[in-house]
């Protein structure tokens, strides 16, 4: 017995130390869908300048030598200034992740709805804004420029992100939480336009047109995302969307009453476009 126990012994002592199973990464590799919400804002105020005629002739504002005349002389010199308004935002997102050790690689791409709107009056006789109700005394033209961006708008963009404990150890157990920077193109539409009404000393001369068109811009930004629950998780984050860019609005003078078009009246617009600025919170599910 006794030499049957030691040659026990001596067998174990020969055998290796089995290390501890280390616990598995958690991985964000993966497809997966998502929604978002939240709002928007412009990073800048807006500012049309009047209408500008196009071809000299009899119609243009100053006579058969009115090329390139302002279509309200006094109100040129002073550009429309308005903001956009605010607007929330919300849609849906589609992605895959790829991630090697610690660092986690996306393609994404995102569509949304979104309403931002303008309107600004055109102050004519120096400093004094146009009154419906005397358009006569101060002398003006009831003449505004509007823009909007909306109602939809896109963004496809690549994403790298850091995933660990030393991110925010409260949260990411398990490397669950992602700092992440994000950056793309981004798509939207902006309208923009003028019009008139009640123009004092020539009746006949109204102005109303618009011009929509669909711009493209950059997406920057970044945030954090939280694996919560399985294959959920939550994210915040800030994107600007880089519209910065100019869309020409024309069209023709029209009579009144009959509200019937000009010949050889074409009168245009240039409205400097601005990018937005968007804070949301989201939910992906991964696959």
């Amino acid at each position: 017995m006794a030499s049957l126990a030691g040659a026990g012994a001596l067998q174990a002592a020969d055998l290796p130390l089995k290390a501890p199973s280390a616990e598995p990464i958690f991985s964000l590799t993966d497809p997966y869908l998502g929604l978002y919400g939240g709002g928007a804002w412009s990073a800048a105020g807006y500012a049309t300048p009047d209408a500008i005629c196009q071809f000299g002739g009899f119609f243009c504002p100053g006579g058969a030598s009115g090329h390139n005349q302002p279509f309200y002389q006094g109100a040129g010199s002073v550009p429309a200034q308005y903001d956009l308004s605010r607007s929330l935002v919300g849609g849906g997102t589609a992605g895959f992740n790829w991630q090697t050790g610690k660092t986690v690689f996306r393609l994404e791409g995102e569509a949304g709805t979104i309403r931002m709107s303008g309107v600004g009056e055109f102050l004519t006789n120096g400093r004094h804004p146009c009154n419906p109700a005397t358009p006569l005394n101060p002398p003006c033209s009831n003449y505004d420029a509007f823009s909007s961006l909306g109602n939809w708008y896109g963004t496809l963009a690549s994403r790298v992100g850091i995933a660990g404990d030393a991110l925010a150890p409260a949260w990411s157990e398990g490397n669950r939480a992602l700092l992440y920077f994000k950056a793309g193109a981004a798509l939207g539409r902006f309208e923009t336009g003028v019009t008139s009404s009640n123009f004092p000393g020539a009746t006949f001369a109204l102005i109303n047109y618009s011009a929509a068109q669909t711009v493209a811009g950059v997406a920057l930004g970044g945030g954090l995302e939280w694996a919560f629950s399985g294959a959920w998780s939550l994210k915040f984050e800030y994107d600007y969307l880089g519209f910065d860019r100019t869309v020409q609005a024309c069209g023709l003078l029209t009579g009144h009453p009959r509200i019937v078009e000009v010949p050889s009246s074409t009168f245009c617009t240039t409205t400097p476009m601005h990018g937005i600025n968007t804070a949301t919170v989201g939910v992906n599910y991964r696959f």
